[in-house]
């Protein structure tokens, strides 16, 4: 919910969300989450959109970690990457899409799962890797490498229009 308001630039939201994460982070310990969730909700309050685009991949990044040791110390295995979110522009996107394109035709299917793997932990605007990623990972999954460099095609053309800005 906090990305949703920070992709939306709803600093209101972002600010009671900041607010809750660091009273949470402060109970549970976490002071340095704390701390940065109080300095993002200043941030908020002031309206100092550079300050939250500058520290709100750290936040995600502590709050991830947090998650993760507190999995580990209830006895839950949690993957950290599991919670990391990677921002990622247009360009750079069409890159590991043409990527993978290329290694798909060349059935090189343990560097195709590789850059899959990253891309499912990517954000670019309105698209989340993990939704559009889960469709061509299956199909690998299943040897439908036809199937899976199709998707991966109708999903280049879909952020070569723009979706990912």
């Amino acid at each position: 919910m906090i990305e949703a308001d920070y992709e939306q630039k709803n600093m209101e939201d972002y600010r009671i969300r900041v607010h809750a994460l660091k009273s949470t982070a402060k109970m549970i310990g976490a002071e340095n989450l704390s701390d940065l969730a109080k300095d993002l909700e200043m941030a908020a309050k002031e309206k100092d959109w550079d300050f939250i685009e500058k520290n709100h991949k750290e936040v995600l990044d502590q709050y991830a970690a947090a998650v993760v040791e507190i999995g580990s110390l209830l006895g839950t295995v949690l993957e950290e990457e599991e919670f990391s979110v990677t921002q990622i522009n247009s360009e750079k996107l069409l890159e590991e899409l043409m990527l993978l394109m290329e290694k798909l035709r060349a059935y090189e299917i343990d560097d195709a799962e590789k850059i899959i793997q990253k891309l499912q932990h990517i954000k670019c605007a309105n698209l989340s890797g993990r939704e559009l990623i889960e469709n061509i990972k299956q199909d690998v999954t299943d040897f439908e490498f036809d199937r899976a460099l199709n998707k991966t095609e109708k999903l280049y053309k879909r952020v070569e229009r723009g979706e990912c800005e």
